[in-house]
């Protein structure tokens, strides 16, 4: 009897052990595979896709146009832009989305059903395309936390400055965060296109293990003005009150580390030099 007891007493704290380590065990075997699957995107000899990318520049078109219309309807949400298999991408996969602040690399698919979030970050329907340009707004959502993986758990902790990319099939676009704000699931005017802005907005469920009572979303805004084949795009719009602060705070250090002296001091400098710009190295 005491050989039994005892042999059960190992049986189940093997089980409790193995119940234990479950999540940590499928985590990182998710979060593998969703790092495989985003560095087979980088490393992969990618093809143009001319009829894709005016068609998704299409798209973005047609949904500003109509306002986006359809966002309010939870299941358009999952619908994707367009097929990626009718143009040939296998994989489905758009892109990849880098956030260096929080070590994170997923991939991204269109359209946020069940199977994409699982693997990795999705485009929601009825929301631009991740190609960039004015007047748009990508909107990607992503778990907080699946089954022992990170997703986008920790996204409360990025601030204001710090740097979000989308790498898709044509170039690298970087995005800085502006802003972050808790919303209500049917705040849907939260996260759509501004005009004369392109935008990526991250949009997670809030509070971690809440069931998606609300959603926690993070603004950013598209830092480049340049395309993808070097030639430049000079366009402008004005900045919020939230992206005028993040701006002058990126300007402040710029000047700091390339003069010593303050955006004030230097601004200063110029204006008592006349002409005579103070030297600073681009």
């Amino acid at each position: 009897m005491g050989k039994k007891a005892a042999l059960l007493a190992v049986a189940l704290a093997v089980a409790g052990l193995c119940i234990l380590l479950w999540p940590v065990v499928s985590g990182h075997r998710l979060q593998a595979d969703m790092s495989a699957a985003a560095q087979g995107f980088l490393e992969e000899a990618r093809q143009s896709y001319p009829e894709l990318l005016a068609d998704l520049q299409g798209y973005n078109q047609r949904i500003y146009t109509e306002r986006q219309a359809g966002l309010a309807d939870a299941a358009a949400c999952e619908e994707p832009a367009v097929l990626l298999r009718d143009y040939g991408v296998e994989d489905e996969i758009i892109g990849v989305l880098e956030i260096p602040a929080l070590e994170l690399v997923m991939p991204v698919y269109l359209g946020a059903s069940d199977s994409h979030l699982a693997a990795g970050a999705a485009v929601l329907g009825n929301t631009s395309a991740p190609i960039g340009g004015m007047s748009t707004n990508c909107v990607v959502a992503g778990h907080r936390g699946w089954y022992g993986a990170d997703y986008f758990r920790h996204i409360d902790r990025l601030q204001a400055g710090d740097t979000v990319t989308i790498t898709s099939l044509w170039e690298t676009l970087t995005y800085a965060v502006v802003d972050m704000k808790i919303i209500q699931p049917d705040q849907v005017d939260k996260i759509k296109i501004q005009p004369g802005r392109d935008l990526l907005t991250l949009i997670t469920c809030h509070p971690y293990a809440s069931g998606g009572r609300q959603r926690l979303v993070v603004y950013t805004l598209e830092l480049n003005l340049c395309k993808g084949d070097g030639t430049e795009e000079n366009w402008s719009y004005h900045l919020n009150a939230a992206e005028q602060e993040v701006l002058a705070r990126k300007m402040e250090a710029f000047c700091q580390q390339q003069t010593g002296t303050s955006l004030h001091e230097y601004a200063q400098q110029l204006r008592e030099s006349g002409s005579q710009t103070p030297e600073m190295q681009m």
